[in-house]
């Protein structure tokens, strides 16, 4: 009875642990799964353009981009394609899937966009940028 219990208590644990590690367990598990990226992602927006795309978070399953200006980009990573390298015209873009015009923004009229430009002259971090949005993507779409 006594190795009975006592494997019971181990496999208890194990479970607790597995899923504590996982987040299943704290408040916003789902989070720490992408904070990471997401933090590498703004470590590189601070001077990318002269910091002019500002700050990227994450609202209610909405990604917000929190331009310099005090304007805003709002969308769903579901909504999305991935992003792409376009180094004819210096930029990446991040467009909306099946051309639909997915973005909030309170950058026109329309107040919706078909996507977001990410564009820096010369700039040799384009490549960059793509890696770190597409990991930031990434681990977003895997909480």
């Amino acid at each position: 009875m006594r190795y009975f219990l006592m494997i019971t208590m181990l496999f208890l644990f194990g479970v607790v642990y597995a899923n504590t590690s996982q987040g299943y367990f704290t408040q916003d598990g789902n989070a720490s799964r992408y904070a990471s990226a997401l933090s590498q992602l703004n470590a590189l927006l601070e001077d990318f353009n002269d910091g002019y795309y500002g700050q990227v978070e994450v609202v209610d399953e909405y990604i917000i981009i929190r331009f310099q200006e005090g304007k805003y980009s709002k969308f769903k990573i579901a909504d999305m394609a991935d992003p792409v390298l376009d180094i004819k015209y210096d930029q990446v873009t991040w467009d909306c899937r099946n051309s639909s015009n997915c973005v909030l923004t309170d950058w026109n009229e329309e107040g919706v966009e078909s996507g977001i430009l990410f564009q820096e002259m010369g700039s040799s971090n384009l490549g960059y940028l793509l890696e770190l949005l597409s990991n930031f993507i990434s681990a977003y779409r895997s909480k």
